[in-house]
């Protein structure tokens, strides 16, 4: 079966500014349409400050001043923990398991319902968000370009109907980068 196409005829858009770190300086700007209300503006930032002897950990703030979510890096770049909202201490390994298909993968988002981030072959910088098994809630693909609001060096159009999947799979796509930027470790590639 073919996968299935963004069904909503307005889907919305997310961009990724500032500097094109995945861990550090980034800005997420986009809209998000929920059953209340099109268009909510949403504003993420992912800060991780580096100070020698400290453990590693990246900030989530919304709108610039709000802590939604901690990543605490074991080993300064390795899987640790995360915090999303109200689930705390959840492993990051859970948040990047096996997918349903290769190349993919999967987190449970907090509706216990399993979506998966699916690396595109034909381009390895590319990432399609997937309900699983096969309905298709979003693309997220490195496309510089301007902005109303400055420079842009990727985007993501997406589904989601509620901020907290956004934020569970914005952080779950951190993950997915940050792994797949990194090395192979002893000739197997990490996560």
């Amino acid at each position: 079966m073919a996968p299935a196409a963004l069904t909503t005829p307005e889907p919305n858009q997310i961009y990724f500014m500032k500097r094109d770190d995945i861990r550090h300086g980034c800005g997420i700007i986009g809209f998000i349409n929920t059953p209340q209300q099109k268009d909510v503006p949403v504003y993420y930032r992912l800060e991780t400050p580096q100070a020698a002897g400290q453990v590693t950990r990246t900030t989530v703030y919304r709108n610039d001043t709000e802590p939604v979510a901690y990543l605490n890096w074991a080993n300064g770049d390795g899987l640790g923990m995360a915090t999303i909202r109200d689930k705390k201490d959840t492993p990051m390994s859970w948040l990047i398991m096996r997918g349903t298909v290769p190349n993919a993968r999967m987190f449970i988002s907090y509706d216990n319902r399993k979506y998966e981030w699916r690396r595109m072959s034909a381009s390895p910088e590319a990432y399609d968000l997937y309900l699983a098994p096969d309905y298709r809630m979003g693309t997220f693909r490195r496309v510089n370009s301007t902005t109303p609001v400055g420079n842009s060096y990727a985007f993501m159009e997406h589904i989601i109907d509620n901020e907290a999947l956004l934020l569970e799979s914005l952080v779950a796509l951190c993950i997915n980068r940050w792994i797949d930027a990194r090395p192979p470790v002893n000739g197997c590639a990490r996560g």
